[in-house]
């Protein structure tokens, strides 16, 4: 499931190759860092909103999001998704609802 894109107009004009599979999200080196720092921090922030069950119950979530950049290579989207999943799961040490950029090596 992809961003809303309502929620990336700093992404616009980019054309941006978006992945995402509940856990990571890989996007193209065609994104500045600057631009995917303020995908993630949206994302982590919209995530984390309160909202009403239909009970009336209010309730809030958290997200970790991993984020990494590629040089435009075929064929490395197993290797994107692993550096992605790496990157989530050190936001997740770090603490709730956090995001963390794994920089091409």
């Amino acid at each position: 499931m992809s961003p809303d894109p309502a929620l990336l107009p700093a992404a616009r004009g980019h054309a941006p190759e978006r992945v995402a599979r509940g856990r990571g999200l890989a996007l193209r080196s065609t994104v500045l860092i600057a631009v995917a720092r303020n995908i993630a921090a949206k994302l982590v922030d919209a995530v984390g909103q309160p909202f009403a069950l239909r009970d009336g119950a209010r309730v809030s979530i958290g997200a970790s999001v991993g984020v990494v950049s590629s040089h435009g290579l075929p064929g490395q989207l197993a290797v994107l998704l692993r550096r992605a999943d790496a990157a989530m799961y050190e936001a997740k040490k770090d603490g709730k609802s956090q995001y963390r950029i794994a920089f091409p090596a």
